[in-house]
């Protein structure tokens, strides 16, 4: 009754969860953004935002990304709250910005024509509950605005030592048509 396990040595043990764990799964329709704000910090070190065919409604823009420290009541977008590198063949970064431009600024854009299919890819938030600077990383697919499939290598950092309960992830211009987004955490124990 106590979901213990007998091991190879005789000893019985509680087995430990996944390391992921699910935690929501949001199909999103025409919504100016997409937030979390479910955090928890005594079970997850980590959160992993999968992105399946996010796509805009305005077509050519980048995707981008912000934190709240206020538990999503604002975002912060001041002009130097983010630094930010993409890497897909060329490298693009900005060292103060005013979100992480997880497709980048310089070209790659993401297209909402009626053979594009959006964005899709991984995004990672580490240690957002601690009082240092929060990290950004995501690997991320789309078939561009050029029709050309890309894929952007992104890594950013909150520019400021705080507990981050907010994540906020939007398109350059107009709102997000479709798609679906998947936050995983990651146990920390």
């Amino acid at each position: 009754g106590d979901a213990k396990v007998l091991q190879g040595d005789g000893a019985w043990v509680t087995p430990s969860a996944g390391a992921l764990t699910f935690i929501s799964n949001t199909d999103i329709s025409a919504a100016a953004t997409y937030n979390f704000t479910s955090f928890t910090a005594g079970s997850y070190e980590h959160y992993q935002f999968v992105l399946q065919n996010l796509i805009p409604v305005t077509d050519n823009v980048e995707l981008n990304c912000r934190t709240s420290t206020d538990g999503g009541s604002s975002y912060d977008s001041g002009g130097s709250d983010y630094s930010w590198g993409v890497w897909s063949g060329t490298i693009d970064n900005d060292t103060a910005d005013s979100e992480i431009a997880l497709t980048g600024d310089d070209g790659y854009t993401v297209g909402s024509a009626a053979n594009e299919s959006g964005i899709s890819g991984n995004i990672w938030l580490h240690a957002p509950h601690t009082t240092s600077y929060t990290h950004v990383s995501a690997v991320l697919a789309f078939l561009g605005a050029d029709g050309v499939m890309t894929r952007v290598i992104c890594s950013g950092l909150r520019a400021s030592a705080a507990d981050v309960d907010g994540f906020q992830v939007l398109f350059s211009s107009g709102n997000i048509e479709s798609g679906t987004i998947t936050v995983y955490g990651l146990a920390n124990a």
